[in-house]
């Protein structure tokens, strides 16, 4: 459904051709040129901040942008896991938005990306 709503925006999206073993990837889209993993998970409470800080280390080794997507509440461990990284948080809202046909805009907290040494 994600990458769906990213394709009607206009977004190149990929799909994977599977989803067990995806490496932690369930897609990829180009955002304004900007490359970018999609990770989606269903929570139905706290987001787990593992789960957060294990796709920031991913689009860190890519060199990528992330959006990683989420129906649960956000804690302060996982936007402390989102700290001066390239990832955004879709959740709440914005995901409603996303997913009826509303335009989303994806702002890019820096214009390199973050590759720790």
């Amino acid at each position: 459904m994600i990458l769906t709503a990213l394709d009607r925006e206009g977004h190149r999206i990929k799909r994977n051709r599977r989803y067990t073993g995806d490496g932690g990837v369930d897609g990829r889209v180009v955002i304004s040129g900007n490359k970018y993993l999609v990770q989606a998970k269903r929570y139905k409470s706290h987001i787990n901040p593992k789960d957060v800080s294990a796709f920031v280390s991913l689009c860190d080794q890519h060199k990528r942008y992330g959006l990683f997507v989420h129906t649960g509440k956000t804690g302060p461990a996982s936007k402390a896991a989102m700290m001066s990284s390239n990832v955004q948080f879709i959740s709440g809202d914005k995901l409603l938005r996303l997913l009826d046909d509303e335009k989303v805009l994806f702002s890019l907290q820096n214009t390199e990306i973050h590759c720790p040494t």
